[in-house]
């Protein structure tokens, strides 16, 4: 299966998660804790 990637114009960037989102995904994908997610997320801000 090729990797498609659809058309992707100026006023779809707003779609892209916020730097904070992706590092609590991230931290959740890692299964760590809830209150490691709180500290590291404090730490970035």
């Amino acid at each position: 299966m090729k990797n498609v990637t659809p058309n992707v114009q100026a006023s779809d960037a707003v779609l892209k998660p916020k730097l904070l989102d992706q590092l609590k995904r991230c931290i959740r994908d890692k299964y760590y804790s809830l209150r490691n997610e709180e500290t590291y997320v404090y730490w970035a801000r």
